[in-house]
């Protein structure tokens, strides 16, 4: 057991110092040092090392940070009496032995996990918030509101957020057929993270900038998805897209090229 504290102590700098972004290599050291540390304490419950070593490796980020806690831990008492004292007259034989050590182990272990928990909960909440900002700020910028939200081009900003980007019935039509602002909320409700990335990446029909979403990094992506998972699902879907020449049963904008007017100079003048 100390061989295994001084050998963490003599690695942790470097494994510490390695970026708040990268945890594979505190998390394997992690679980090396919860393995060698129960092997060398002689300890007969060989069936917590295990749980410790699959509950550090699903909780990666957090494993380098508790091995800090574990190393600055006191050391346990090694001369602890090989039998508890019992009733006057027990004879020795029937008393249930205790190992100290063993005891000690499984006492680190809880705590250690009850860490790992709070970690992991802090660290989840923290990084989800900074994408949720993100993807705020990528709407904005990118007049997303424009369309999808109704109303936005007349009362801007005036418009809840909680409010925004439900789509439109109001329909944009074009020789692609006539498409429709999607309630992105509900789309983004209905797929998962991966999901999104994908039909991101597949396309669509104008007047949607395709392109400009496809130039979008991964990482932004997601930052508008969870955003949009932020503000929940609300409002109603928007009409499906109608192919060339079908009628058209709602409002919609003409993004069909028209011929110039003609006009004297006569008639400008006045």
């Amino acid at each position: 057991m100390e061989d295994a504290r001084r050998d963490m102590l003599t690695k942790l700098p470097s494994l510490v110092g390695s970026g708040a972004g990268d945890v594979t290599a505190p998390a394997a050291a992690g679980n090396a040092w919860f393995a060698r540390g129960f092997d060398r304490c002689s300890c007969r419950s060989a069936p917590p090392a295990s749980a410790a070593r699959r509950f550090v490796a699903s909780a990666p980020a957090a494993s380098g940070l508790l091995m800090v806690a574990a190393i600055q831990m006191p050391k346990p008492d090694f001369a602890a009496p090989a039998h508890p004292p019992g009733r006057a007259g027990e004879h020795l034989s029937r008393r249930k032995p205790i190992h100290k050590t063993e005891r000690y182990m499984k006492k680190s272990l809880i705590a250690l996990l009850l860490a790992t928990f709070a970690l992991g909960a802090v660290a989840h909440a923290g990084g989800d918030g900074g994408l949720v900002d993100r993807g705020r700020y990528l709407l904005a910028v990118g007049g997303c509101n424009d369309c999808h939200t109704p109303g936005f081009a007349q009362r801007g900003e005036q418009i809840p957020e909680t409010e925004r980007l439900t789509g439109m019935a109001v329909g944009f039509s074009g020789p692609w057929g006539v498409s429709y602002p999607a309630n992105l909320r509900l789309v983004a409700a209905g797929l998962s993270e991966s999901e999104w990335l994908a039909r991101s990446r597949r396309g669509g029909l104008p007047p949607m900038p395709w392109g400009a979403l496809k130039a979008m990094s991964d990482k932004d992506q997601r930052a508008v998805y969870r955003y949009l998972r932020h503000l929940g699902a609300s409002g109603e879907a928007a009409p499906a897209a109608l192919p060339p020449g079908a009628p058209i049963p709602t409002p919609h904008f003409v993004f069909v090229p028209q011929p110039p007017t003609t006009v004297t100079l006569g008639q400008l003048a006045h």
